[in-house]
C-alpha cells in the first residue's frame, strides 16, 4: 500500500516545483519585506567577488586548475551570462530565478564536482559530472518557468569562477 504518491516523481520534478513556488512566493513579497531584502543581497553575494579569495579572474582559475581547454568558451559564456544579468536587474522574476540557479550550482559545484577534481580524476569524468549533476538538471528545471539554454547555465557555472566562489584545483 502506498502512503505517498512521491515514488514516482523524480528528484528534477520536486525541484522543478521549488523554483517555480520559489518565483510565486516571490510575487507576493513585497520589496520592503526581509525575506525578499535577504534573498536579493543573497543574489548580490553571487554577483560580487567572494570576500576573502584572491580575485585573479575566470582565466587564471581555469589556468590554475588546468583547464585551458575551457578557457574560450568559458569566457564568452561568462561574459554572456554578465551581459544578461545586467539587462535583467530590474525585474523580479530573473533575480528569483539567477539566485536560485547560482546558489544550486556553488552547492551542487562543491559537494559533486570539486572533490573529483581533488581527487585527480579524469577532465572527461569531471565534465560528464558537471553535465549531469548541474548543467542539465538546472536546465531542465528553468524550463519550468522560463525559456534559457543550456549555454546559458554553463555561462552561470563559468560566472562564479570567474567570482571567486568556485575553485577549479
Amino acid at each position: 500500500m502506498k502512503i505517498n504518491n512521491f515514488d514516482n516523481l523524480s528528484s528534477s520534478t520536486l525541484e522543478n516545483n521549488a523554483l517555480t513556488r520559489l518565483i510565486e512566493s516571490s510575487k507576493s513579497l513585497a520589496i520592503e519585506d526581509q525575506s525578499y531584502r535577504d534573498m536579493l543581497d543573497e543574489l548580490q553575494d553571487f554577483l560580487t567577488a567572494r570576500p576573502g579569495r584572491q580575485i585573479i579572474g575566470l582565466d587564471a582559475k581555469l589556468i590554475e586548475g588546468d583547464r585551458l581547454d575551457l578557457l574560450e568558451d568559458a569566457t564568452y559564456l561568462e561574459n554572456k551570462f554578465a551581459r544578461r544579468v545586467s539587462r535583467n536587474q530590474l525585474s523580479d522574476k530573473e533575480q528569483i530565478v539567477y539566485f536560485h540557479c547560482l546558489s544550486k550550482i556553488n552547492s551542487y559545484f562543491k559537494s559533486y564536482i570539486q572533490p573529483l577534481i581533488k581527487q585527480g580524476d579524469d577532465i572527461s569524468v569531471i565534465d560528464c559530472a558537471i553535465q549531469e549533476k548541474i548543467i542539465t538538471p538546472l536546465y531542465e528545471e528553468i524550463l519550468t518557468v522560463q525559456p534559457m539554454t543550456m549555454e546559458m547555465v554553463m555561462g552561470m557555472l563559468y560566472f562564479l569562477t570567474g567570482k571567486c566562489h568556485l575553485r577549479w584545483k
